[in-house]
């Protein structure tokens, strides 16, 4: 016999707020973005009439993105590089090591 759940609308409900809670604010977000400034400070909540990726560009310029990413890479390689540094002999060593073989 199946076990009916009386919970299942509530959490169905709660995630659907959750989520839409969600979206709608990445969504508003996005569709802003690729509007003109007139468009958007005209009515932020209408579609675009058409896709303005110049905004980014600017955002990218203004913003010296650039050296942020590179210097992002950077410090990534280099983590990246001391992790394998540790963690690879430690594997190694954890490999080889006979751990005491005890039941409880």
């Amino acid at each position: 016999m199946k076990k009916i759940s009386i919970y299942k609308p509530f959490v169905y409900t709660a995630f659907t707020l959750l989520s839409v809670t969600v979206i709608v604010p990445l969504m508003w977000v996005l569709l802003a973005s690729i509007k003109q400034n007139s468009e958007f400070y005209g009515n932020p909540w209408t579609l675009p009439k058409g896709i303005y990726f110049q905004n980014y560009i600017e955002a990218f310029k203004t913003a010296e993105m650039g050296e942020y990413m590179l210097s992002s890479a950077i410090v990534t390689a280099l983590a990246l590089v001391i992790l394998l540094v540790v963690s690879l002999p430690a594997a190694y060593c954890l490999s080889r090591f006979r751990f005491l073989e005890t039941a409880f």
